[in-house]
């Protein structure tokens, strides 16, 4: 999950820092982001998600900005793969109101404002994250390495997705204050990416 409850990771790159060229580098299109969600008692469901458009820029080794737009429309479930009844309903819910309400809201964006280095090629990554039409500021972990003709951003994280509106089966809201503890859906959705982008 992404969240002001400002999003962290722990993982630390610890390889010599490599040097890029500055300049912009775009993310293919159809770019895929991971997710998992989880009840508090312990049953999850992950899956992907996809990309609009992605890019990020480098100057001096830093990230000084950048913008990934998500289609939230495209949120899609692989645990259930093989439950195609159970996969439809999943991602039929998370589409509605309850969740992101992706009719009213069909992209969501992650632009990032500035990084500071942390080690390696590892740099804690400010921005803002809007979602269902909330925008809060987050902050996280990504490491860039080299690819083909570019260089690969990754990163993993989570947000407190209460912070975006998302209230649906959450007890910090008065309407599920009383709801059986099984039932109850963790407020943290964990986010992970590991995209490539040319310049």
């Amino acid at each position: 999950s992404c969240g002001s409850k400002t999003a962290d990771t722990d993982t630390v790159d610890e390889t010599p820092k490599t040097t890029f060229a500055d300049g912009t580098y775009t993310v293919a299109s159809g770019s895929k982001l991971m997710w998992t969600g989880a009840k508090t008692l312990g049953s999850s469901h992950n899956g992907d998600i996809s990309l609009t458009s992605g890019a990020f820029t480098l100057e001096g080794d830093k990230i000084t900005g950048g913008s990934f737009v998500i289609d939230m429309a495209s949120i899609n479930n692989l645990d259930l793969a093989e439950d195609a009844e159970s996969k439809a309903k999943l991602e039929g819910h998370l589409k509605t109101a309850d969740f992101f309400d992706t009719e009213q809201f069909p992209t969501a964006t992650i632009t990032i404002t500035g990084s500071e280095p942390v080690e390696g090629n590892t740099h804690k990554v400010m921005g803002d994250f809007t979602l269902k039409g909330k925008t809060n500021p987050i902050t996280f972990n990504a490491t860039v390495a080299p690819a083909d003709k570019g260089a690969k951003i990754a990163a993993d994280f989570t947000f407190d997705r209460t912070l975006w509106n998302v209230e649906f089966n959450s007890p910090k809201f008065p309407a599920f204050a009383n709801l059986a503890a099984d039932n109850v859906i963790s407020d943290d959705i964990a986010i992970k990416f590991d995209l490539t982008a040319t310049k």
